[in-house]
Formats: structure tokens, C-alpha cells, sequence
């Protein structure tokens, strides 16, 4: 049994992304982590007690939690929950910690534990459509909890290899079956890349990957949506997450008539680009341009101050003001701040004045205090970072510790 103080200490990314993303019941004294596995008819190697004691071994060191086997082929970690913190507490705590840990590992490590913690332990194989899919558990399922997961999520580096599957647009959630929120991920995309990962957490889906491997290859990712997943996940916090109760006062007519607007605005029957072209650079552009889309056109620092066409010109030929984008916290060149919250639109002359010993102190600090006042996506953002975040002065003085 792991101590939640404990956990909440640790900077092992493995530890605190695992957690985040599998925290399942509680118990009277904590937490429970489950991670269930199958047999699977494509495998080459029997289930047997051998493999899944090896796999539990695996998942102690990967976590560095005390897994015990509880099933044929079912292990579970308990978290003694000696702070006495309820479930949304913790995990926005983990999620601070994750934010944090941005600093400290390179942009590519970060993305590989992120993907391994979530996808392989819970996930399966769905040769026919080529995905590796993973639920997101509803007991977790809170506003909060979806801004963090999408927080996260949105940094990493090979994001429209993903694909976000809410049931609520479904025939399934009609007839009144409740099905988990699920997320994919290009299945011959992550062989590719995270093979060898899934060696070193469970042995028998690694089996499987490798006995299948000539089937993954000649896999095509599917086309069925043609809007990406950033689009896809903003589309599922604004119009879906927390509407199950408003469809289910709904007649079916009036709730078929309701998901069919919804899917018509998604896009969901059209086929559309190709999910498995993707860079840094498309990630970084999808996001720019959803915040260049869905931020008023305002300077989040002096917009209180000043009228806009005293501190910026019209672009020619267009109706809209001039105005750039500005991370919060600057990660450096090395690591991504390429996240919505990090990200807002500032006045050319703001913007300038944050270039590190151009203005005075005082000046940059006031700027920061307004962006912050002005965006409580950042302020919470920031937050994640600043032990006393209640505090102003701790957040502006970190964020002007980090300008770059």
C-alpha cells in the first residue's frame, strides 16, 4: 500500500500520470488502481499464472506502486488516503504535479510516459479498425477533470494520432445504455513508436501486438471524422460534457432530432483529412488557430486601459485588429507551451514589453498581473505551477521568473 502523501511528494512521472489516469474505487481507507486484461484470440501464448505474475512484477516497476494479483489476469494497487482527500482533490493535485514536471523532461519523454500510463495498462486492441482504445473512467469524470486530462493531453507532440469517442452521439445512448467516454490512438502509429513499452508493462498485449504485426502494417488509420481532436475534444467539454441529464428529459423523438444537429455539426458521417499525417508543427498550428478563433480579439493585458485602435492597426483587408499570441509561461525552445490555458493574444506594444530586460521590472509585472486577472484559464493554469496560488504576487513572480 502506497501513502497519498506520498504520491503527491513523488516527481516520478510514471507514478503520478498512472495514477491520474486510473484511479478507480474507493475504499474506506483510500484508492484502488485496477488493471484488467483478457484473453485474446490473437495472441500466440496461453494466458497463463507465469505471464500475469510477470506482468504484476512489471507494473511495480513501472509505477513503483504495490501491485497484487486479485483475478486470473487482474492486479490492483491501493492507495492509503492518509490526507483524507476526496477523489477531485487528488486528482487535481496529480495534475499540478504533472504541469510541473513539464520542466523537467524533454518534450518527447514526456509524451512517451504520458501515453504509456494511459493507453497500456486498461486499453485494448481493435484490429479491425485499427485503434488502441482506452476508457476514461467515469467515476473520474468531472469538469475539472476533463480540462486537466485535455490539458495534458494538447501538449503532446503526435496529438491527431488521437482520437476522442464520446458515446452520448451514439444509437447505444438513445436506448438508454451508458457507455465510458473512450479514447484511440492509431494503432499502427503506436506499435511504431511503443512497442518496446508494452514489454515493460504487460508481456501478453505485447504478445498480441507482435503476433498481429503483419495485419497492424498493412493497417489503415481510419478517416471517419474529419475534424481533429483538439476540435473533437473542445467540441465534447462545451457541448456534451455535463448534458447527460438535459437529453435524458428529452423524448427519444426530440433527443434523435438533438444528436443528429450534433453530429451534423461534427461532421460525424463525412469522411474527411487523414489522422495519420501529423507533426509538432500541425499540433502547434490546430492550437494556435482554435485561440485565434475563440479568444475575443482584445489585448488580455491593457484591454481595461486603452481602446483597442490606439494600440494595435486593422489588417488589410480584414475587419480584425492586429494582435499576437503570448505564452504565459515561456518553456523555452526545448519544451512545448503550446497548451489553450498558456495562451492568450496581447496588443503589439504588451507583447514587446514582456521581451525579458526590455522594460522595467515593475512594468512586465504589472502586464502579467492584468493577463492573469484578464484570463482565469491562465490564472488557473499558472497555478498548477506556484505552491501558494492564492497568492497574486507568487504567480506574476513566477511567471516573470520564466519569460524567455
Amino acid at each position: 500500500m502506497k501513502l497519498l502523501s506520498d504520491i503527491l511528494n513523488s516527481k516520478n512521472l510514471q507514478t503520478l500520470s498512472f495514477v491520474f489516469f486510473n484511479l478507480s474505487d474507493e475504499t474506506e481507507s483510500g484508492f484502488n488502481l485496477k488493471v484488467l486484461y483478457k484473453t485474446s484470440k490473437f495472441a500466440s501464448i496461453e494466458l497463463d499464472r507465469k505471464i500475469v505474475e510477470e506482468n504484476n512484477k512489471l507494473l511495480k516497476e513501472y509505477t513503483g506502486l504495490s501491485f497484487e494479483l486479485t483475478g486470473e489476469s487482474s492486479h490492483r494497487a491501493t492507495i492509503d488516503n492518509d490526507m483524507s482527500l476526496d477523489r477531485n482533490s487528488i486528482l487535481s493535485l496529480i495534475n499540478s504535479k504533472i504541469q510541473q514536471l513539464r520542466f523537467v523532461y524533454t518534450d518527447s519523454d514526456f509524451g512517451r510516459i504520458i501515453i504509456n500510463s494511459f493507453f497500456i495498462p486498461r486499453g485494448s486492441i481493435d484490429l479491425n479498425r485499427s485503434y488502441y482504445s482506452v476508457d476514461i473512467l467515469n467515476k473520474n469524470i468531472t469538469e475539472d477533470y476533463i480540462d486537466n486530462l485535455l490539458s495534458i493531453l494538447m501538449s503532446l507532440e503526435d496529438i491527431n494520432q488521437l482520437n476522442i469517442n464520446f458515446r452520448e452521439l451514439q444509437p447505444e445512448f438513445i436506448e438508454g445504455i451508458k457507455r465510458n467516454t473512450q479514447l484511440r490512438i492509431n494503432l499502427k502509429w503506436f506499435y511504431n513508436r511503443y512497442y518496446k513499452d508494452f514489454k515493460k508493462i504487460n508481456l501478453y498485449k505485447a504478445n498480441i501486438l507482435e503476433n498481429k504485426k503483419e495485419n497492424i502494417s498493412l493497417s489503415t488509420f481510419s478517416k471517419k471524422f474529419s475534424s481533429g481532436f483538439i476540435e473533437r475534444a473542445l467540441f465534447y467539454k462545451e457541448r456534451i460534457l455535463g448534458q447527460e441529464f438535459l437529453f435524458k428529459q428529452l423524448t427519444k423523438e426530440t433527443l434523435n432530432k438533438k444528436i443528429a444537429e450534433l453530429r451534423k455539426v461534427l461532421d460525424f458521417d463525412q469522411l474527411g483529412t487523414d489522422n495519420s499525417i501529423n507533426s509538432k508543427e500541425s499540433r502547434n498550428k490546430a492550437i494556435v488557430n482554435l485561440v485565434t478563433i475563440s479568444q475575443p480579439d482584445e489585448c488580455f493585458s491593457c484591454k481595461n486601459k486603452y481602446k483597442i485602435e490606439n494600440r494595435t492597426f486593422k489588417i488589410r483587408d480584414n475587419s480584425r485588429y492586429y494582435l499576437e499570441l503570448h505564452h504565459v509561461i515561456s518553456f523555452g525552445a526545448d519544451k512545448s507551451g503550446d497548451v489553450l490555458e498558456n495562451l492568450v493574444k496581447l496588443c503589439p506594444s504588451c507583447h514587446r514589453a514582456l521581451t525579458p530586460n526590455r522594460a522595467e521590472e515593475s512594468y512586465q509585472k504589472k502586464i502579467i498581473t492584468d493577463i492573469l486577472n484578464n484570463s482565469s484559464e491562465s490564472k488557473k493554469y499558472v497555478s498548477n505551477f506556484v505552491k501558494d496560488s492564492s497568492n497574486i504576487d507568487h504567480l506574476v513572480d513566477f511567471v516573470y521568473s520564466n519569460l524567455k
